[in-house]
């Protein structure tokens, strides 16, 4: 794709309005101009602005302002972030783009330059992390980092880049006590699971107990979305950390015990049976059999009434995979924690009436 600063493509009243909002952003950054600018990204469908926004926008004195400017209203600041963000959000294709030299040269790209773009973006987002109090700009700063990471390939930026960016993240610290925060940072974090060519170079920091440990101990206390969007990044935490060594006994028996009371409970119960069915399928293809012990152990202890009230297919799915388990003749281990599962379920009732 070309992208090209000619603004030929616009017609008169569009060039009127992008000449305004460029001298307006000159001076200062006002609501009124944030919005106007945010309803014209959502309308305008030309390939040939994104360009625009980047250079006049993303690389002004809206980036500057927005994230690096102490003086600026909570207000405005946060409906600057979240105009950075639609900008981004917009301009995917230029962030897909993107790419870093290794080397000086006397001429960089248009995909060098960008990549120069997001570098500074996210040290400017990560440096205002570090010191913001409001809840709201926290949240934006960190949809800010979402997009980004969703869409830019940082094999071809820095692979480094991506692992300070998600030490720097993890390690985020609010004295607020918000679930906002905390659901904003849990889908970051779920982001850079996304991409199993980045796996290698996050593992060093993800085999790190204390990141699980710590991750284990929010869900525990999160409620509603937040505790729906702890399942999908374990989802995908587990299946990038399992294959490097295991999990202690500690952790997997605190997470056994908020399985079951998720299982147990009418709010969670279809997120936590879709978590264990679609877990259990991935490792089912693996070596892991210590890992497929401990699902036989907490399909084992899982009630009757939460069992008997399993669509049908889903208890298919548990007997079928136990019976799996069962068959494999290559571990002891694993035979008995199956048999010992399948020796339970059997006492249900909605496994007697089909055993009869």
């Amino acid at each position: 794709m070309s992208f090209s600063s000619n603004d030929e493509s616009f017609d008169g009243k569009e060039k009127e309005i992008l000449r305004f909002l460029k001298e307006e952003f000159r001076n200062a950054l006002s609501m009124d101009s944030l919005d106007l600018l945010i309803a014209f990204v959502k309308k305008t469908k030309k390939k040939t602005f994104q360009y625009i926004l980047w250079t006049d926008f993303i690389c002004g004195n809206l980036r500057r302002s927005a994230i690096n400017d102490i003086n600026l209203s909570l207000n405005i600041k946060n409906r600057a972030i979240k105009c950075i963000c639609y900008i981004l959000a917009y301009s995917k294709d230029l962030v897909k783009s993107a790419t870093l030299s290794t080397h000086v040269k006397s001429f960089i790209s248009l995909s060098e330059r960008i990549g120069e773009d997001l570098v500074a973006i996210i040290n400017d987002v990560l440096k205002t992390l570090k010191n913001e109090l409001d809840v709201d700009v926290i949240c934006s700063l960190c949809q800010c980092l979402t997009i980004i990471i969703t869409h830019a390939n940082f094999e071809k930026i820095s692979m480094d880049i991506l692992v300070e960016t998600f030490k720097s993240i993890i390690q985020i610290e609010s004295v607020l006590d918000s679930q906002k925060i905390e659901l904003s940072v849990a889908i970051l974090i779920s982001q850079y699971f996304m991409k199993e060519t980045y796996f290698p170079h996050l593992r060093k920091i993800l085999n790190n107990e204390t990141f699980l440990n710590d991750l284990i101990s929010k869900w525990k206390k999160s409620k509603g979305k937040l505790r729906i969007e702890y399942y999908n990044l374990f989802s995908l935490y587990f299946i990038v950390i399992l294959p490097t060594g295991g999990i202690s006994r500690d952790i997997w028996n605190c997470f056994q015990n908020e399985m079951l009371a998720d299982l147990s409970n009418p709010s969670f119960t279809e997120k936590a049976s879709l978590f264990l069915e679609n877990f259990s399928e991935t490792m089912k293809k693996t070596d892991e059999d210590l890992v497929k012990q401990r699902i036989c152990n907490i399909l084992s202890n899982i009630s009757t009434d939460v069992f008997d009230a399993f669509p049908r297919p889903k208890r298919v799915f548990v007997m079928t995979l136990l019976l799996g388990f069962a068959s494999d003749v290559s571990s002891k281990q694993l035979r008995a924690a199956s048999c010992r599962a399948l020796g339970t379920l059997t006492l249900y009732q909605s496994i007697q009436e089909v055993l009869l």
